[in-house]
């Protein structure tokens, strides 16, 4: 089996509650060198369910007009990729991708 062609369905995973921690430009590398074509947006999010370890989420199609403000967030088809990480010894990373990113309102109290 390779870990390399192993996703995760987003809804399925377990993986529950997204803050907004961070975003920038989602760039496309060849070679291991920027092209400076821009692809959308890299989302760091803090998984509330899983001790705010965080990820972050590649959205092609940005049209959020979102701020990076530990905010809740949900993503539309979020799929998770597994690799092995090379600089920790037995640890599996995650890379992620999603259709849309979509802004949760809190519930007033």
């Amino acid at each position: 089996m390779i870990i390399n062609n192993m996703y995760l369905d987003g809804e399925k995973s377990g993986f529950t509650g997204y803050l907004l921690v961070d975003m920038k430009p989602w760039l496309e590398y060849q070679d291991g060198k920027k092209t400076g074509k821009t692809l959308g947006t890299t989302y760091t999010v803090a998984m509330t369910g899983h001790q705010l370890d965080k990820i972050a989420v590649h959205v092609k199609a940005d049209t959020a007009n979102l701020m990076p403000q530990m905010q809740p967030v949900g993503f539309k088809n979020l799929q998770l990729k597994l690799y092995p990480d090379y600089h920790n010894t037995g640890q599996v990373g995650i890379t992620a991708t999603a259709d849309a990113i979509i802004a949760i309102k809190r519930e007033a109290k």
